[in-house]
């Protein structure tokens, strides 16, 4: 949306919380994971996330400020969903467990959306 219509729609009020974890972190937990000893994976099940939570509105916010900076415009945000009467509360996953196997992600967020923005420039042409 960003790069095809320059603007970014959220369905939702997007204050509800979620733990944004760029993709590549995604991909390389698989791999580390599918080389980790078997003694160490045994029945095991393993939570991923990152080291904070962001609003859906504030991950938007961000997606056009990396627009700006990286095509020189910032898309318009549009919140469809009415402000609920109270802010929804943060939740945390834990990923200790899969930390403790040697596990760290290292991709931050800016750097994931800046390459998918690349992506998308290359992918789709603006439509305005």
């Amino acid at each position: 949306q960003a790069v095809e219509k320059k603007t970014l729609t959220l369905k939702s009020h997007g204050q509800q919380f979620r733990n944004f974890i760029p993709f590549t972190d995604v991909c390389n937990a698989i791999r580390h994971c599918l080389f980790m000893p078997k003694e160490i994976i045994g029945n095991s099940t393993f939570n991923l996330s990152s080291d904070f939570e962001l609003r859906v509105v504030d991950l938007a916010e961000l997606i056009a400020s990396r627009c700006r900076e990286k095509l020189g415009y910032k898309p318009f945000l549009e919140v469809l969903g009415a402000k609920p009467e109270t802010v929804p509360e943060k939740f945390c996953y834990d990923s200790g467990k899969l930390r403790a196997t040697g596990f760290l992600p290292t991709t931050s967020l800016e750097s994931e959306i800046d390459r998918l923005i690349e992506a998308c420039q290359k992918w789709f042409k603006p439509t305005t």
